[in-house]
C-alpha cells in the first residue's frame, strides 16, 4: 500500500541497510518468515531448491524495484532482498526433507529434541531480558499531549503530569536522572487529563523521550483504552517492546476529567485510571513466555487474552520437544522427569534471573505441549503390516533431496 506521508522518512533509509530502522531485527526475522511458505509451496509443486531459490529471490526483486521506483513511501532495501531470499531457502529445503522430521530415526529424533530443547529455552533467556525495562542515563525531556509523528494527536487538555513526586514538564527536564531512577524503582508516570473524543491509534496523554529521540515512556489514549509503554530492551533489540492496555478508560463524551498512570513495578506492568465513572485497574507481571509479542508486525498492546496467547505459544514450542522424544525411544518413566527438568528450566529458573517467575497456566501449557507430542509421536510411529517392507524416513528423506 503506498504510504506517501511516510516519504520524508523513508528517504532517509539507506537502500543498502541490512537492519535498517528502529524495528530492524523484527523486519529481518519476518521477512525470512514470510517467503519460507514460498520455497515450501514451489518444492511441493516439483522445483528443485535452486529453482525455487531463484524464482523466491527474482520475486523479491520485483517488489523491491517497483517500491522504489513506483510506491511512494515504501522502503526497498538490500535487507528485503537477502532475507526474502533466505526465507525462500529456508522453506524449501524444509520441503525436502519433511520426511526427516516427521519420523526420524530413534538417534536423529534426539538430536531433533535436544535442538528444539536448546532452542527453546535460548528463546526464553532473550525474552526475559527484552521484556525488562531499561532506560538510558541521557537528557530527558518531557512532552504533553505532544504532536508526534508516529502517534495519533490526544484530542484533550492536559492538566497535570508527574513521575513519582516529581513534576512533569513539557520541555527538557532538567532532573533526567531523578526521574530515569523513579521511573527504575516503580513510580508511576501520572497525568490528570480531560479527554476531548476517541483516537484512532496510540496518542500520548504524557511522554518522555530523550534527547536522540528514543522513546523512554509512554501513557496514552487508544480507542477507549488506556495503554502505558515503559522502555525495555526489545528496543535495544530492534524488537517489538512489550505495552499494557486497560479497557473502557476514555468515553466518547468529552468532558470528564481522568487521573492516569503506568509503571512496572516489582516486575508487574500496573496501570490504573480513575474519574467520575470510578476506578479500574490492571497488573500485569512481566513474562518471559512473551515471545510472541516480540515479533508482531503490527502495534500492539496486552489485554486479556494475552495468557491463553502465550500457553498457544508454549504448546506450539514444546509439542515437537515431546514428539522427538517419543520417537527417540525413550521410556515414559525417564520421558517424565525430563521433561519436568526441561519445564522447570523454562519456566522457573531461567525467568528467576530476570526477577520473573512462570504461572500455574505456563506450566498447564507446557505440560499439555508435551504431552501432546509425545501422544502425537506414538500415533504417527505405527507399525508397517507383515511382510510388507517400506521406504524409513530417512533413505526417503535423502532420495527427495
Amino acid at each position: 500500500m503506498p504510504r506517501p506521508e511516510k516519504a520524508a522518512l523513508v528517504a532517509q533509509t539507506p537502500i543498502l541497510c541490512l537492519v535498517c530502522g528502529d524495528l530492524g531485527m523484527l523486519d529481518v526475522l519476518l521477512n525470512i518468515l514470510l517467503f519460507v511458505p514460498l520455497g515450501a509451496g514451489l518444492v511441493f509443486r516439483g522445483l528443485s531448491w535452486r529453482r525455487a531459490m531463484l524464482l523466491g529471490a527474482a520475486l523479491s526483486l520485483a517488489i523491491e524495484v517497483t517500491q522504489y521506483f513506483a510506491i511512494p513511501g515504501r522502503d526497498a532495501s538490500l535487507s528485503d532482498l537477502l532475507t526474502n531470499t533466505t526465507g525462500t531457502l529456508v522453506g524449501s529445503l524444509l520441503a525436502l526433507s519433511w520426511r526427516a522430521w516427521i519420523r526420524p530415526a530413534p538417534a536423529v529424533a534426539r538430536r531433533f529434541a535436544f535442538g528444539a530443547a536448546i532452542a527453546w529455552l535460548s528463546q526464553v533467556t532473550i525474552t526475559g531480558a527484552a521484556v525488562k525495562p531499561t532506560l538510558p542515563s541521557s537528557v530527558y525531556w518531557g512532552q504533553r499531549a505532544a504532536d508526534l509523528g508516529q502517534f495519533d494527536t490526544f484530542p484533550g487538555k492536559v492538566l497535570h503530569a508527574w513521575v513519582g513526586d516529581l513534576s512533569l514538564p513539557g520541555h527538557r527536564l532538567a532532573n533526567s536522572q531523578a526521574v530515569r531512577h523513579e521511573l527504575l524503582s516503580g513510580e508511576p508516570l501520572k497525568a490528570v487529563a480531560v479527554p476531548a473524543g476517541l483516537t484512532e491509534g496510540l496518542a500520548p496523554v504524557v511522554s518522555i523521550f530523550d534527547g536522540q529521540q528514543r522513546e523512554i515512556a509512554v501513557l496514552g489514549q487508544w480507542k477507549q483504552d488506556l495503554v502505558f509503554r515503559l522502555r525495555s530492551r526489545a528496543i535495544d533489540l530492534k524488537l517489538r517492546p512489550p505495552a499494557v492496555r486497560l479497557a473502557s478508560v476514555f468515553s466518547p463524551n468529552p468532558g470528564d476529567t481522568l487521573t492516569l498512570s503506568g509503571a512496572v513495578r516489582s516486575g508487574r506492568f500496573v496501570v490504573d485510571a480513575s474519574g467520575p465513572a470510578g476506578h479500574a485497574a490492571r497488573v500485569l507481571r512481566l513474562s518471559a513466555q512473551w515471545g510472541w509479542s516480540l515479533l508482531l508486525p503490527f502495534d500492539y498492546a496486552f489485554g486479556p487474552e494475552v495468557e491463553w496467547i502465550s500457553a498457544l505459544w508454549l504448546i506450539c514450542w514444546l509439542l515437537p520437544i515431546g514428539f522427538w522424544i517419543r520417537g527417540s525411544g525413550v521410556r515414559l518413566t525417564f520421558a517424565t522427569p525430563l521433561a519436568i527438568g526441561l519445564l522447570a528450566l523454562g519456566l522457573t529458573a531461567i525467568p528467576a534471573l530476570f526477577q520473573q517467575s512462570g504461572s500455574l497456566g505456563e506450566w498447564g501449557a507446557g505440560l499439555a505441549g508435551i504431552a501432546a507430542g509425545w501422544w502425537w509421536g506414538g500415533a504417527t510411529r505405527m507399525p508397517s503390516r507383515p511382510g510388507v517392507r517400506t521406504r524409513g524416513p530417512i533413505e526417503a528423506g535423502v532420495r527427495d533431496l
